[in-house]
């Protein structure tokens, strides 16, 4: 199968690179619901869930890497159907104070209220995911631990019925997307972007580990990686994403 050939040739190329500050192990898909069609991305747990400054002190090679990320692709996405410019930080979201949200809450809310199947389901979604980060943020990494709905209290459930409603207003413009489950062909999407970048830059030689929708290169590479990103998104989705 020409993925499991890929996957292996990227495996392979990694396990030359030298790579230090992580574990390497070979990536293996991930589907939804059994279908080719829905998800698809290459996983591997090891690097990818890193946090962003253990990622930093990644090297391949005994070079020091940069990842390049891309930016709201499912935002930009849904957006460009409706023939619409993404705001520009469409995870800037006020509450009715002029108080506004971090950053994260938001970003994990919109991507929720797309794959719900309703808006219960994602109020209950979002309030489990708040009280995740809370407790991570306060908890030493030694002592965290995922939470369930047994463990939070019905204040975050009222802090996420908030939430929800302030990303339904400031999206209004794609609500007809949300509860409609259109997350997973957006992550098969994605994970055909990401599929194009990692084995683009594998067949040119060059180390490249996914994240998610970012990539760890050699800093010498990063422009090189730039490049390969946008046309990658280009050709297969036909939109235009921002990298930083």
């Amino acid at each position: 199968m020409e993925q499991t050939r890929k996957l292996q040739e990227h495996g392979e190329l990694m396990r030359q690179s030298n790579i230090t500050g992580t574990e390497f192990a070979d990536m293996m898909r991930i589907y939804n619901n059994s279908s080719t069609d829905s998800g698809g991305r290459a996983y591997r747990w090891q690097f990818q869930n890193k946090p962003k400054a253990e990622r930093d002190l990644i090297m391949i090679a005994g070079e020091k890497t940069a990842e390049l990320d891309y930016s709201a692709m499912h935002p930009t996405m849904l957006y460009a159907r409706e023939n619409l410019t993404l705001p520009d930080d469409p995870y800037t979201v006020y509450d009715f104070d002029g108080t506004e949200y971090e950053r994260k809450g938001p970003k994990v809310t919109l991507l929720i209220v797309v794959n719900a199947e309703d808006r219960q389901d994602a109020v209950k979604s979002v309030a489990l995911e708040l009280a995740q980060m809370a407790h991570n943020d306060d908890t030493a990494p030694e002592a965290r631990r995922t939470l369930t709905h047994d463990d939070i209290g019905t204040g975050w459930d009222h802090e996420a019925n908030r939430l929800v409603g302030h990303v339904e207003r400031e999206h209004s413009p794609i609500k007809r997307y949300f509860y409609s489950g259109v997350g997973v062909e957006l992550q098969n999407l994605d994970a055909r972007i990401a599929e194009a970048v990692w084995y683009a830059m594998t067949t040119r030689g060059i180390a490249v580990l996914p994240v998610h929708d970012s990539f760890i290169v050699q800093r010498r590479y990063a422009e090189q990686l730039r490049a390969v990103m946008l046309e990658a998104a280009e050709r297969i989705v036909g939109v235009a994403f921002e990298v930083k």
